[in-house]
């Protein structure tokens, strides 16, 4: 059913942005069309929304784009934007995503890109040791969702903090609902840099990743 619009739903997702956290319809159309069998009529609703949306999405990273192409720090910090000098220092990393939910992947990922990143992204702490015990080398940073299946975020970092070095150092910035002080001194115990705390912001992704990342050589 829904493999001819595909081209166009893949690209509506590809250009999800941070305002569509408060409008995420079109999101949770073309996910529902993409991966699961829908009745004709429901997949037909859920695909018009999802094209309507199609055009306003690209609009909106494009000006994320700008706008970082052309912050200075004093005007990202005004604009509640990340500053300049974080934006260089992320540019052509290469960052591992760890998140379960299909929207904070796309959300996460399209943030990240929209700064020059390079981004890949697996779906469970699993994975994420895989990844990193396999190409440790090629990943300068990992951002680490605390609630995930087969194997959660903390028990992924005890997991990467185990592995022979150098791929135990990578830098891991976890992410989560809970505010808890005591929590988010239990997941940096367990070996995470830094914690950001959802919905995540901009700026203190950007300026989170610059604080662990180091100047490419």
């Amino acid at each position: 059913m829904g493999k001819p619009y595909q081209p166009q739903l893949r690209n509506l997702i590809a250009a999800i942005d941070g305002e569509a956290r408060r409008s995420m319809v079109p999101v949770f159309a073309a996910l529902e069309l993409l991966n699961q069998p829908l009745p004709p009529d429901n997949a037909l609703d859920l695909l018009d929304r999802a094209l309507v949306a199609t055009d306003r999405m690209h609009e909106r990273l494009a000006l994320l784009r700008s706008q970082i192409a052309n912050l200075s720090d004093q005007t990202g910090d005004a604009a509640g934007m990340p500053s300049a000098s974080s934006v260089a220092l992320l540019r052509h990393r290469h960052v591992l995503l760890a998140e379960d939910s299909k929207t904070s992947q796309l959300v996460l990922t399209m943030l990240l890109r929209a700064g020059g990143a390079e981004v890949r992204v697996v779906a469970d702490g699993k994975a994420a040791v895989q990844e990193i015990s396999e190409h440790g080398r090629y990943f300068d940073a990992v951002l680490m969702d605390l609630h995930m299946p087969v194997m959660d975020g903390m028990e992924a970092t005890r997991a990467i903090r185990a592995l022979p070095g150098p791929a135990n150092a990578v830098p891991i910035i976890g992410i989560t609902a809970e505010e808890q002080p005591e929590r988010l001194a239990a997941f940096r115990a367990a070996g995470m840099q830094d914690v950001l705390t959802k919905p995540v912001d901009l700026a203190a992704l950007y300026r989170t990743l610059s604080q662990v990342l180091h100047p490419p050589a």
